[in-house]
């Protein structure tokens, strides 16, 4: 079942998916009337305006895997998403003729009306000789009202805005796994960027963050990273707390780090019994390696399970 709150989280009412293992997204069409869109692993893309009593296929959304909706803060009408066309077989006997363009890549859509119809821009080549690494490259972050930033695995790095009219390549960014955004470092700034990968391919893998747009990226953490993204693969800013992100693992569970000095949280483990455990106990430092690109980091950061 998927579940849904009106009430900032204070109370719950379930309803049915369209799919099971995929992602959800909610606009609001009105005062009061909501638009669930739901995007499926497989490449389907489905929306509901009566929370799952009925469910319509979304119109445009051309993919074959891992599909992930973003609707514009600053927009309820405008919905982004990204999505991978692929076909398997040659992941499968890398002695076949390798897929075309055509058959494997990487691409943007935007709709205008609330994600029912949608548009598509093809982004770059899905990256199949890494496909054990890279299988999908998780959700779009929001820049600015407009604009959007794509991880391209071994791609690197997109900047997109004029609903696809424009799209910049970073070429600062060597590979990214996914991309996330949080809140800007000052009030009226773009937003957060933050990536798991590599600025430069010498880099050693880790978190990054920017704060002017992918221009420049900051170490947050690489000396202890949890095995990685994981299947969740995301990494998601917290939008009241600047440098906060919280981060998917391999097997432990979701991670968080944040700027050092910034007022510490308490965290829980639960065993047979409850345990506060003081957050020093649990944190790495930031990795001191930085690369050539991208200024040293002014504050030490860390992460917390």
């Amino acid at each position: 079942s998927g579940f849904y709150t009106l009430d900032r989280g204070k109370t719950w009412k379930s309803f049915k998916p369209a799919c099971t293992g995929g992602k959800l997204a909610i606009t609001e069409l009105s005062k009061g009337k909501y638009r669930v869109i739901n995007t499926s692993t497989k490449g389907a893309a489905s929306y509901s305006d009566d929370w799952g009593a009925t469910w319509k296929t979304c119109d445009g959304i051309k993919a074959t895997k891992g599909v992930y909706a973003l609707v514009d803060p600053e927009d309820a009408k405008t919905v982004y998403a990204v999505g991978a066309q692929y076909n398997e077989y040659w992941s499968s006997d890398m002695s076949k003729k390798e897929p075309t363009y055509d058959e494997a890549h990487y691409s943007y859509f935007v709709s205008e009306d609330y994600g029912a119809t949608f548009t598509e821009t093809r982004i770059c080549p899905y990256n199949w000789e890494l496909t054990w690494k890279f299988e999908n490259t998780g959700d779009l972050a929001y820049l600015k009202k407009g604009t959007v930033a794509l991880a391209g695995a071994n791609h690197g790095v997109y900047i997109i805005s004029d609903k696809g009219k424009t799209v910049e390549h970073l070429d600062n960014v060597a590979y990214a796994k996914c991309i996330g955004y949080g809140a800007p470092e000052k009030k009226g700034d773009v937003n957060t960027l933050f990536i798991f990968g590599k600025p430069d391919k010498d880099d050693p893998e880790g978190i990054y963050r920017s704060t002017d747009a992918g221009k420049t990226w900051v170490c947050i953490n690489t000396d202890h990273i949890y095995g990685g993204t994981g299947n969740g693969n995301y990494l998601v800013g917290d939008m009241n707390e600047f440098g906060k992100v919280y981060m998917s693992t391999v097997g432990c569970g979701i991670v968080y780090g944040r700027i050092a000095g910034s007022e510490p949280a308490n965290v829980t483990t639960t065993t047979t019994t409850k345990t506060t455990i003081k957050t020093t106990s649990t944190t790495t430092k930031a990795s001191t390696t930085t690369v050539s690109t991208t200024p040293k980091a002014t504050s030490k950061d860390y992460l917390a399970g």
